[in-house]
């Protein structure tokens, strides 16, 4: 029961959307200078960094959709969001990679949670040890994110895309760092009311709640405290707001604009000293809009080695990346030379990457390779893809980013193109009108596969969302067994007869 227990002290971080979502409340982080941060900050040099070692975290992520398999973030999404995620720690030597590759889970309740404590007992079930456990959902509990220390990180779809800070910013929390602008969450610094207009000097202290949610484990709770408003000459820094000197003082916990020019403030506050300032919106940590957001300083990236090292050690245990991509050319096997290719059943195959360990694969209606039509992201160099019926009959253009389990910046290569055709591969009377019954199955029960004609000794793949083949062999009563190894995700059913194939997609829960 201790992680359950320790739901009384979780640090969430509660962003507004994006500023276009007007109709969300603003940010309303609970938040708290963990015990250990305090010490570490006391007692600086007593933890080694390890300075100029890169530590390497591993992550879990669980790319989350609906029971049916909808909704789920976009792979390039995906893709350029991991990247965007290594890059906001590049100067604190710190990077992130894939333990055990990309996990999918169609779980509504879990893509789609109104309260973190629901979600939190979900998380206690799914997540990895010692790994950074990432949930990647459709509604976080109406948050841009938030971060559950005992549990794992939650980021909102809509606030996952590249150019978008908010997973560093989660993680920034998993790994002790608090908003520097520390105490005046909840509207409690100016008697209670929203701190909303900074007119004259601020208080000595503010008092803030980082009581949880009131639909928490722990409902009679509640938590006051009292923290210093940093001053503009760091007379206080040690020991006000998040304890970081070179964090200057910000008093905004509501998302706020930023003037991109400058990287801060537009509107003016005033300290203590009546000392007026603006705030720095370079700062991951701060609430300022993601187009000003690009660092963490140095006395945050310090707190966070430090943190990896003396907390979660078991994170470091493997120190050996995997081999870089030194060549990402790709050399596109079939189709090449305009072949047709059936609206519902597309095979794409292309010669492996030396030391590729992903793949993100794309069809686009132009070779500029701009907003496509289908991708997926797949471990093994061939996909089965599928566009709408209906599609207009004419070219089309693929292409493939290779990538691995540490490097996720990587570049469509090339592209090949293929006819894409209206008619539907499952032609042959052998295997039309054809249906999968259930088409939600939990692991280790069967599906009954529905047809006008006889499937018995037609053939039948199963593949995962990465391609791999798991299953091949003959239909036998028109029944198949799902073993009960299989994890839960979306998988795709592949009959071939008579030369015809016909491709359908199904749930394991």
């Amino acid at each position: 029961m201790l992680k359950r227990i320790s739901l009384i002290t979780l640090s969430f971080c509660f962003c507004a959307l994006l500023m276009a979502q007007t109709d969300l409340n603003p940010c309303g982080t609970l938040d708290h200078r963990s015990e250990w941060l305090q010490n570490f900050q006391r007692n600086k040099g007593l933890v080694d960094t390890r300075g100029g070692e890169k530590l390497y975290v591993p992550l879990t992520v669980f790319v989350v959709s609906n029971d049916d398999g909808t909704g789920e973030i976009s792979p390039s999404a995906l893709l350029g969001s991991l990247c965007t995620l290594n890059e906001d720690f590049i100067d604190s030597d710190i990077e992130f990679y894939l333990q055990g590759g990309l996990k999918y889970l169609s779980q509504s309740e879990m893509y789609t949670h109104s309260n973190t404590t629901d979600a939190a007992y979900q998380m206690f079930d799914l997540n990895i040890p010692n790994t950074i456990n990432c949930y990647i959902v459709g509604t976080a509990a109406g948050n841009c994110g938030y971060n559950l220390p005992y549990a794992g990180v939650v980021v909102d779809i809509s606030c996952a895309s590249p150019d978008d800070h908010t997973w560093s910013h989660e993680i920034g929390h998993n790994l002790s760092l608090p908003h520097p602008f520390l105490g005046w969450e909840g509207g409690y610094g100016y008697s209670g009311s929203p701190v909303q207009v900074f007119s004259e000097a601020a208080p000595e202290t503010v008092l803030y709640d980082y009581t949880l949610f009131k639909d928490s484990l722990y409902l009679d709770t509640l938590i006051i405290d009292t923290a210093f408003v940093e001053k503009v000459d760091g007379s206080n820094c040690e020991f006000a707001a998040d304890g970081f000197c070179d964090t200057p003082p910000d008093y905004l916990a509501y998302r706020w604009s930023c003037n991109q020019t400058t990287g801060m403030s537009f509107g003016f506050m005033i300290d203590p000293n009546g000392e007026s300032f603006k705030s720095d919106a370079t700062l991951i940590m701060s609430y300022a809009n993601d187009e000003c957001a690009s660092r963490f300083s140095p006395e945050q990236s310090e707190a966070m080695r430090a943190n990896l090292i003396d907390v979660k050690s078991d994170y470091l245990s493997n120190q050996i990346p995997d081999a870089s991509i030194e060549d990402p050319s790709v050399t596109y096997n079939y189709p090449t030379g305009g072949e047709t290719q059936s609206f519902d059943y597309i095979e794409l195959n292309w010669e492996p990457v030396e030391n590729a360990t992903h793949y993100l694969v794309q069809i686009h209606f132009n070779e500029e390779l701009t907003q496509p039509l289908w991708e997926d992201i797949v471990t093994e160099p061939n996909a089965v893809g599928e566009i709408l019926e209906g599609f207009a009959e004419r070219d089309v253009f693929w292409s493939v980013a290779p990538f691995t389990n540490y490097e996720f910046c990587s570049e469509l290569q090339g592209s090949s193109t293929f006819f894409v055709s209206n008619v539907s591969s499952t032609g042959e009377e052998s295997i039309r009108n054809w249906n999968i019954i259930p088409s939600i199955v939990s692991a280790g029960n069967s599906i009954t596969i529905e047809s006008e004609g006889n499937l018995n000794g037609a053939d039948i793949a199963v593949r995962d969302m990465t391609g791999k083949l798991l299953l091949n062999e003959k239909v036998i009563n028109n029944t198949l067994d799902i073993p009960s190894s299989w994890s839960t995700g979306i998988y795709l059913v592949q009959i071939r007869s008579n030369e015809s194939i016909h491709t359908q997609k199904i749930v394991v829960r």
